[in-house]
């Protein structure tokens, strides 16, 4: 039991390890990263960082190529218009829905942890350096919503695509100006909620997604 729980706190490490350097921008798109040489850096050994590897290509963050390492997993524009696509369609239902029902005690649950996301990302908005942590709260925030309509599928769904939302909103962030947007964006979600309206939420929800793609799109286009 001592040594299962040893090799799960060794891949935890590994995870975290390598997300960081994805959500923080470390890692490059057609750069192919020795599995070896990564345990090393970590100071583990290759199974649990092999563990970790899997973990983070079940999650669609990268590709595992044997005998070679692995590499990031290539965003195509076509790809981020797709999941714009799909995440409009499902994150703006849930979203209506929230607004709709803002009255019951669980839409005002959803709303208080809502408001206390927003506020620790309103705290880390003024230094770029904050971006992995707020990137992290940006997802929490948004599965908040879908989480809301207790739908299974809708979250599978939403949590498959989390990887996209993750990296697109580490580029967009970096852009000048866009933590304070965002935060911006956020609160006006929420004040969507907080009063009811289920026109406007829908709105504000689709603009705030719109700007985080054309944003990651324009910096790839650089």
């Amino acid at each position: 039991m001592i040594c299962t729980a040893r090799f799960k706190r060794l891949q935890e490490q590994a995870y975290d390890y390598l997300k960081d350097l994805l959500l923080t921008g470390k890692l490059e798109e057609g750069v192919i990263y020795s599995e070896t040489k990564t345990a090393e850096q970590v100071g583990i050994s290759r199974t649990p960082m092999r563990d970790a590897l899997r973990c983070l290509e079940q999650e669609g963050y990268i590709d595992i190529l044997p005998s070679r390492g692995f590499c990031l997993k290539p965003i195509s524009p076509e790809g981020v218009i797709q999941n714009g696509q799909i995440r409009s369609a499902l994150e703006g239902y849930c979203a209506v829905m929230l607004a709709q029902e803002y009255r019951t005690v669980r839409a005002q649950e959803a709303l208080r942890k809502m408001d206390a996301l927003l506020a620790r990302q309103q705290a880390l908005a003024g230094d770029v350096s904050n971006i992995p942590q707020f990137v992290e709260l940006d997802a929490q925030f948004h599965l908040s919503i879908v989480q809301y309509s207790r739908n299974e599928e809708l979250e599978r769904i939403f949590r498959n695509h989390l990887h996209y939302i993750q990296r697109m909103a580490q580029r967009s962030l970096a852009e000048p100006g866009r933590l304070a947007e965002t935060v911006r964006e956020h609160r006006d979600i929420c004040d969507a909620v907080r009063f009811g309206d289920s026109l406007h939420i829908y709105a504000v929800t689709m603009q705030h997604m719109q700007n985080s793609q054309r944003m990651y799109l324009d910096g790839k286009s650089i």
